[in-house]
């Protein structure tokens, strides 16, 4: 009787640890998504690169990416306390400590003559989940703040709507400042655009395309007859220009698609965002 017991005891306790298993496999993949941050390090150019090869990235004392010139890394991190800092064969940087609570944190790398430094450039709120881009549906300009994260995919889907699939895209730096920003919300624009509307894009590593953007944010010509100058050179067929305005509290993104050809403007959207 006492052997049937344990047996009937052994086999609630094996229901109870499949149904707990169960609930977590179920629990919303967003608020798995609330226990991340993002990092986004940028190895900054420079007139004279004192540095060859690459630049080790350490977070926690791992090795997580190797950079090479004008290379961004992207990892995301479990929320907490964190260090980091990056070497060289040669150099190293002082260790960053930092604090990441569903944070985007920009790093750059910069270098000189005898030295590489890390520093943070700046840290926003990432979008509390995905779903926040349908609750704000639309384009044009909003006056409201809403995530950075939310404003990509709002910005995205409005491109997807006017665009056809397969259309050769670019997408282009147009920010006189912010550029490690702007770069963040690039690279996170490629890939819905990639995976969701199935566009296909121009590749942003090309030396010559980063050069020619480059000078004309130096030069300060940043019209749409200049960018749409700079897809005719890439073969595009739609070019998106991304800029980032304004500090703080008082930042706002906006995106706009352009027809190489016609100069038609496809699409333009506005967000404050935080």
């Amino acid at each position: 009787m006492s052997s049937a017991r344990s047996i009937v005891c052994l086999g609630r306790i094996v229901c109870i640890l499949l149904l707990s298993a169960a609930c977590s496999s179920l629990k919303n993949p967003h608020d798995r998504e609330a226990d991340q941050s993002v990092v986004v390090i940028t190895r900054k150019s420079a007139l004279v690169d004192s540095i060859s090869g690459k630049i080790d990235i350490f977070i926690d004392g791992r090795l997580e990416r190797s950079l090479e010139k004008k290379e961004q890394a992207r990892i995301i991190i479990p929320n907490g306390e964190h260090t980091m800092y990056a070497k060289s064969h040669l150099l190293q940087t002082d260790t960053v400590v930092f604090s990441a609570y569903s944070k985007l944190i920009l790093f750059e790398v910069s270098f000189g003559l005898g030295y590489i430094k890390l520093s943070k450039t700046s840290e926003n709120a990432l979008a509390p989940a995905k779903q926040e881009a349908m609750d704000h549906a639309g384009s044009g300009a909003n006056s409201a703040k809403i995530p950075i994260d939310t404003a990509i995919i709002q910005a995205a889907d409005d491109i997807i709507d006017k665009l056809h699939p397969k259309t050769k895209t670019g997408i282009f730096n147009v920010s006189a400042g912010e550029t490690e920003f702007t770069e963040y919300v690039i690279e996170e624009l490629t890939v819905v655009l990639v995976n969701k509307g199935s566009l296909t894009m121009v590749d942003r590593r090309s030396l010559d395309v980063i050069q020619a953007e480059q000078d004309f944010q130096l030069n300060g010509n940043t019209s749409d007859e200049s960018i749409i100058s700079i897809g005719q050179m890439t073969g595009a067929e739609t070019v998106i220009t991304c800029s980032v305005s304004g500090s703080g509290d008082l930042r706002r993104l906006r995106i706009k698609a352009l027809n190489v050809k016609t100069a038609e403007i496809q699409s333009l959207t506005s967000y404050n965002i935080y």
